[in-house]
């Protein structure tokens, strides 16, 4: 909610009042305004941080799918069946599972 005219005017009096009675304080505080207004926007802190997280719960995740071994299905026993489709094969760059 923004000052009304009076509030603005009044808070002028008090700064101009404590510049003239204690002017390191009023130079202490305006170093800290400005470095404040230097610093990072909690909006722009938030995004950085949901990033980072966003990383360290993600990164694991990749990590653990593609470095997780494939499964083999048995190999199949008895005679071949004469109906059944000869293997397919896997397109390029496919994971291949090897089984022994």
């Amino acid at each position: 909610m923004p000052l009304s005219r009076r509030e603005r005017r009044i808070l002028a009096d008090i700064e101009s009042d404590l510049t003239r009675d204690d002017p390191g304080f009023a130079r202490r505080m305006a170093a800290f305004a400005e470095e404040r207004d230097e610093a990072m926007p909690p909006v722009r802190l938030a995004v950085v941080g949901l990033a980072v997280l966003a990383v360290c719960i993600l990164l694991p995740l990749l990590l653990a799918a593609l470095t997780t071994p494939v499964k083999c299905a048995p190999a199949p026993t008895g005679p071949a069946n004469a109906t059944s489709a000869p293997p397919a094969t896997p397109p390029p760059g496919a994971r291949v599972p090897v089984c022994r």
